[in-house]
């Protein structure tokens, strides 16, 4: 079970970070938004003038990977592409505190 999730860490890591991002990015703009995506992303893809990441580098824009999009379209579709482990293994990723100023 522990080499399971060894091997599917990344993708977990890639979930929980996006799924925080989606929520913690409500009120931020997107000038800083795409300051940060440029900044923190070695992969990245341009579309349409907007800069994006590409979380699982497939080379194309997913809709989870789309700031423009709606949160549940953008979880909707991101659960689609996760297998059962996968989102099982969610549930054992401790969650951390993110204030209102970022801390």
């Amino acid at each position: 079970m522990q080499a399971f999730f060894k091997q599917r860490m990344p993708l977990i890591g890639i979930v929980f970070a996006t799924a925080i991002g989606l929520f913690s990015c409500k009120n931020t703009s997107k000038e800083s938004v795409n300051a940060l995506v440029q900044k923190e992303s070695k992969v990245l893809i341009t579309v349409d003038g907007h800069t994006f990441r590409d979380l699982n580098k497939n080379g194309k824009l997913d809709v989870y990977e789309d700031s423009r999009k709606p949160v549940e379209d953008r979880i909707s579709n991101l659960l689609k592409q996760m297998n059962l482990e996968e989102k099982a293994g969610l549930m054992f990723i401790n969650g951390t505190v993110i204030n209102d100023d970022g801390s």
